[in-house]
């Protein structure tokens, strides 16, 4: 994996009223490139079998030419998060697919959260939600950046992932590194 180094300078006041010269923000994360095929494997598969809440921050240079999973499973095709060739998100539950209308933004970090409580699930991207009705089995996770889909690999950076059944946190994965490890 590829460490890179993703720089923010901002020229506007973060607060209104805020006057006065601002340092660049810097942090580090692990970009995945699908031609090496990069991925995280989760050291045991994780089963969202009730509520639960997934989020992350993603970054993709250009939309995928087709589906492809963000979080995903090596051993089932039918569960995974992913982002469709639109830009969108597709909650894949079962084999029953939900498409969101709201898109990610190219070259940007985006803040992503997928949650689902009883049967309803809701995507927000960078504050913007949408709700669906959605099924109530369980999801599978085993990968972050890949799944069975075809290809497999997924471009782009993801950092901060939290995942939460009901109100237990099983994943806290920062995927952010500064390459001095």
């Amino acid at each position: 994996m590829i460490i890179r180094k993703f720089v923010n300078s901002f020229t506007e006041p973060l607060v209104s009223g805020f006057r006065g010269n601002l340092l660049a923000l810097t942090r580090y994360f692990t970009d995945f490139t699908s031609s090496l095929s990069q991925y995280v494997e989760l050291s045991s598969a994780v089963t969202l079998s009730g509520d639960f809440e997934i989020e992350f921050d993603l970054a993709v240079a250009a939309n995928p030419s087709q589906t492809k999973a963000i979080i995903g499973s090596f051993t089932q095709n039918q569960d995974f998060i992913g982002l469709l060739s639109t830009g969108a998100v597709r909650v894949d539950i079962n084999g029953l697919q939900y498409d969101y209308a709201a898109t990610v933004s190219l070259g940007e970090l985006n803040r992503v959260v997928v949650n689902r409580t009883g049967s309803t699930g809701t995507v927000s991207i960078n504050g913007v939600s949408e709700s669906l009705t959605v099924s109530t089995g369980a999801l599978l996770l085993e990968t972050v950046m890949a799944g069975l889909l075809t290809p497999r690999y997924t471009d782009g950076i993801i950092s901060n992932l939290k995942i939460t059944d009901g109100t237990t946190l099983v994943i806290d994965m920062p995927i952010d590194e500064d390459g001095s490890d």
